[in-house]
């Protein structure tokens, strides 16, 4: 099976909703394991939600600050934590656990403040800590047929340029001061997928691409990315560059 992540969850009791989503979505990975929580400061919910998933009790916390400090010392301690609480305590739980030397996957909002969001990005760098917020939309179905919609010019977009081959537009999500999209009207699932007989079509994609950056004034350079499988992060499967630029890019 490969290897195994003990993960544990503060908040999600057996009545909530979203601790249950969260619980449902992680274990599409079969190397997950819930081993711990604090899922209410309602000790008979927390109790019965342990008992349920038939956790080792003494991994049943009252509160998350006694979850963080025991699992931290633990050899076979939580790899990270799922947080599921109301809003306003996402910032609290989470600089705990991240204080205590423990990844972090937290429902969204982060935070309220950019401060505080701030704040736990350094905190979470200066630990070498992994920092994740579900923001999980652009991996249902609906989004993705959207976004091949747009390319095929079906759904308006901020459109930046067509031709007869492909599309570009504004990224609605931008990661950077300019970021958009060229996308080839044939369908390629992703850059793997490419064949020598792509050859003419990668070189037009290519040709457009400094074409728009030009025209865009990206002058002091820009970076083309595009992401081939799961473990790089491709949600689309359908060829698409990302080209992002107008200031100094992290390297």
């Amino acid at each position: 099976m490969g290897i195994q992540i003990r993960y544990g969850m503060v908040g999600g009791h057996m009545n909530a909703f979203i601790g249950e989503v969260h619980r449902k979505a992680i274990a599409f990975d079969p190397r997950a394991q819930l081993v711990a929580g604090c899922f209410s400061t309602n000790a008979e919910k927390n109790r019965e939600t342990g008992e349920t998933y038939s956790l080792d009790m003494s991994r049943v916390y009252p509160s998350y600050e006694a979850m963080a400090e025991a699992e931290s010392r633990r050899p076979d301690g939580i790899d990270f934590v799922s947080i599921t609480t109301p809003n306003n305590t996402h910032y609290d739980v989470a600089k705990c656990f991240l204080q205590h030397g423990i990844h972090v996957v937290c429902e969204k909002p982060l935070c309220f403040t950019v401060e505080q969001a701030q704040e736990l990005v350094a905190l979470a760098k200066e630990k070498n800590l992994v920092f994740g917020v579900t923001y999980t939309y652009s991996g249902y179905t609906m989004m993705k047929v959207a976004r091949e919609m747009i390319a095929e010019g079906k759904i308006p977009s901020n459109k930046l340029y067509e031709d007869d081959q492909v599309v570009a537009f504004y990224d609605i999500n931008p990661q950077a001061k300019v970021h958009f999209l060229v996308v080839p009207k044939k369908h390629i699932q992703s850059a793997a997928a490419l064949t020598e007989e792509d050859g003419a079509l990668l070189g037009h994609i290519f040709a457009v691409i400094a074409k728009l950056a030009k025209e865009v004034g990206l002058d002091n350079g820009y970076r083309v990315i595009s992401n081939v499988g799961e473990d790089a992060g491709q949600t689309v499967k359908h060829l698409h560059f990302h080209v992002l630029g107008g200031e100094k890019l992290p390297v």
